[in-house]
């Protein structure tokens, strides 16, 4: 079987609550992981542009009612811990961000769904990833452009026109994502 997928944004309006509710110490596969190495991330970045250490930020938190040893910050640092919702709402809002910041790096770290190229044809995934445009779901088709993109790179024919044509498609849907989010 072959599988197409890659991070994308994403517009998860509860993902925070159902990615930090859900994970536990002993890391995730797929979105969980891409979403504890995001976190972790801007965890480490925003604990270090305080100029904290992993013991002062611990020692700091304790002395406001939150246990979180630093090992345990090292783990979700690195992304292989996520930390409970109430332990990361402490430990964000510590560092002077919210939940909300705190979601939207979630929704760019999320994976999209895989997308199953056996049998399916660069136009079958054209005529899919329009269909969902149409509708609305520019997300799923921005992910059924690059999946036609992949399909076209498997084949080993020449795909210089019908590879722009699915660029262009993918490109206009991620303009249009980009305004909704705006709006």
């Amino acid at each position: 079987m072959i599988i197409a997928g890659k991070a994308a944004s994403g517009t998860g309006a509860c993902s925070l609550l159902w990615a930090l509710e859900s994970l536990d110490c002993r890391g995730g596969r797929g979105v969980q992981k891409e979403i504890g190495k995001a976190l972790g991330g801007r965890l480490k970045t925003l604990r270090l542009a305080h100029g904290l250490t992993l013991q002062a930020l611990s020692s700091r938190l304790e002395d406001q009612g939150v246990e979180v040893s630093e090992a345990t910050l090292h783990r979700a640092e690195k992304g292989t811990c996520m930390l409970r919702l109430d332990t990361a709402r402490a430990v964000f809002n510590y560092l002077g961000v919210s939940l909300g910041y705190v979601d939207e790096i979630i929704a760019e770290a999320q994976i999209r769904e895989e997308v199953d190229l056996t049998n399916r044809s660069f136009e079958d995934l054209m005529d899919e990833g329009r269909e969902n445009g149409e509708y609305g779901d520019y997300q799923r088709a921005v992910q059924l452009f690059h999946a036609a993109q992949e399909r076209l790179a498997l084949e080993a024919e020449t795909a210089g026109d019908r590879l722009g044509e699915a660029l262009l498609c993918e490109a206009d849907c991620q303009k249009r994502l980009r305004r909704f989010r705006l709006a």
